[in-house]
């Protein structure tokens, strides 16, 4: 591994007050994620998720230590865990997730691993010193890290405002949020699941009216129109069809029921509403989480 890929990560230290961590990394300046335009954002997403993609590949076809704990490291508990830091991304919180949600996984460029074959083999005592060496190199890096200039990262969830549960104010969900879980969809017909690479609401001043996006791995892409409103104090989403311009599927409509999250999360979990899905097909739930993006 890298400089650059070690980079990615802030370095966990001891912090006075026992219990808590202190996140480091070496930078000048130090900028929380939804501070940031809509653009950077998305720069800083999709830079993460080739990173991340390509730690992913050494881990699947290298037998190194960094296959034992990626599936961990990789995940942090909110996209209010990234920080911009001159320039760069840097994920603090990570291996610290306790749910189910992995907000960076939209990300991923799906892309295998190779094997690597080389042309000089050598003895097993000579591999293991190579990975020791490795490995003190990337603490080596770490240690070079010095402290950022916030200290709670986390603690803050870039939730909708948590009075629209109780005023029913829908200009106040406006903007777009990310689904962060369970992102595969299912042909009803052929039961082909499809992995999702971004799934989106994005919701108009009102509150009232919206849009839903898939994007998916293979390339396949639908927009369609959604309505809201509150019933009691959930907040429900009708999503239309939405159809594929390519070819004439459709990701059928769907009503989401959204509750707020202690975490500072959105819980909406769907159910196909769609006439033309047989009534049998129409009783399952589908569990989503979704984070808002920074306005």
């Amino acid at each position: 591994m890298s400089a650059q890929h070690a980079g990615l990560f802030a370095a966990p230290q001891p912090a006075t007050l026992a219990g808590q961590i202190n996140w480091m990394t070496q930078a000048h300046t130090v900028v929380a994620f939804f501070a940031c335009s809509a653009q950077t954002q998305q720069q800083a997403l999709r830079y993460i998720g080739t990173t991340l993609s390509a730690i992913r590949r050494v881990a699947e076809t290298e037998n190194s230590p960094i296959r034992q704990y990626f599936l961990k490291m990789q995940r942090i508990p909110s996209l209010d865990c990234i920080f911009i830091a001159d320039g760069r991304p840097v994920l603090t919180q990570w291996g610290l997730s306790n749910t189910t949600s992995d907000p960076l996984a939209a990300y991923d460029d799906g892309q295998p691993g190779k094997i690597r074959k080389t042309l000089f083999p050598f003895p097993p005592r000579f591999a293991a010193a190579a990975l020791a060496g490795a490995a003190l190199g990337l603490a080596c890096g770490c240690l070079l890290l010095r402290s950022m200039p916030e200290q709670n990262f986390c603690g803050k969830k870039n939730g909708i405002p948590e009075k629209i549960w109780k005023t029913h104010d829908l200009s106040l969900i406006k903007g777009c949020w990310l689904r962060i879980s369970n992102l595969n969809t299912r042909n009803l017909t052929t039961q082909k699941v499809t992995k999702v690479a971004k799934w989106s609401f994005c919701f108009d001043d009102s509150g009232t009216n919206g849009t839903q996006e898939l994007h998916y791995d293979d390339g396949q892409a639908c927009k369609g129109p959604m309505h809201t409103h509150f019933e009691n104090g959930t907040l429900v989403v009708e999503a239309e069809r939405c159809p594929f311009p390519s070819t004439n599927n459709r990701f059928v409509a769907t009503t989401y029921r959204c509750t707020q999250q202690p975490d500072g999360l959105v819980s909406c979990p769907g159910t196909t509403t769609d006439p033309s899905v047989p009534w049998a097909q129409r009783q399952g739930t589908a569990e989503g989480t979704f984070q808002r993006l920074g306005q």
